[in-house]
């Protein structure tokens, strides 16, 4: 299984060089429906700190570049199951989010780590993988946890980085990597991708006159839509 991590340049470089993953208090979260469940769970375990890190089993997305890749982003793709053996202590616990509409929910079967991996019906499409750490001592600043490059499958660089630093970033990666020989370093493709548009050359081949009749109302092939337009002459 792969999951992966969007982040800023600056972390991706600082996970690389450094061998390490970062924790982060989730209390700096914009989703305050999350902040209100985690602190929930601090509440019921009187525990004194907790940071966590997300991830996503979903395929990649516009939304995720977008929201959680930014402008300089990274997309950094992981062996599930060489990267969990890293967070083996008991301190550590993670889980898949589960996604409730509101007339869905039942607080009453949630136990406190479930508050951690609940959320709203709307944020389903993220496709959430979460690991969390929390520790009855007072803690400040993020939680590093050191691991292995042999457990990162691929990094991907923002569709919107210039073609010129990506290179520049995928030499300084390569020269960073270790035991992560086969590592495919690229930049995305999804707002721009070679194979999609080659899908045109043969649009400019078909004949669509016979969506048409003689009155020069559009017949729509899937006359399951109800879609009516006018054939501009």
């Amino acid at each position: 299984m792969k999951i992966k991590r969007y982040m800023p340049l600056a972390a991706a470089i600082d996970m690389i060089i450094n061998n390490r993953i970062c924790l982060l208090n989730p209390d700096g979260w914009p989703d305050k429906n999350d902040i209100g469940f985690i602190s929930k769970f601090i509440s019921l375990r009187n525990v004194e700190a907790v940071r966590a890190i997300c991830f996503t089993y979903a395929a990649e997305t516009y939304h995720h570049w977008s929201v959680y890749g930014q402008s300089d982003g990274v997309c950094v793709t992981f062996d599930f199951e060489k990267m969990i053996e890293f967070f083996q202590d008991e301190e550590f616990f993670w889980g898949f989010v589960e996604y409730y509409p509101n007339s869905k929910i039942r607080p009453e079967k949630l136990g406190p780590r479930d508050l951690c991996f609940t959320k709203r019906w709307a944020y389903k499409d993220e496709k959430e993988f979460r690991i969390m750490w929390s520790s009855s001592r007072p803690f400040d600043g993020p939680k590093y946890v050191n691991f292995e490059h042999n457990c990162i499958s691929s990094i991907q660089f923002s569709p919107w980085t210039y073609d010129a630093i990506c290179k520049s970033l995928k030499d300084i990666f390569l020269k960073c990597l270790k035991g992560g020989e086969g590592v495919r370093i690229e930049k995305s493709k999804i707002t721009y991708h070679g194979e999609w548009l080659d899908i045109l050359k043969s649009v400019d081949e078909m004949d669509f006159d016979f969506l048409f009749e003689g009155d020069q109302t559009y017949r729509d092939p899937f006359p399951k839509r109800k879609t009516s337009i006018r054939r501009s002459k």
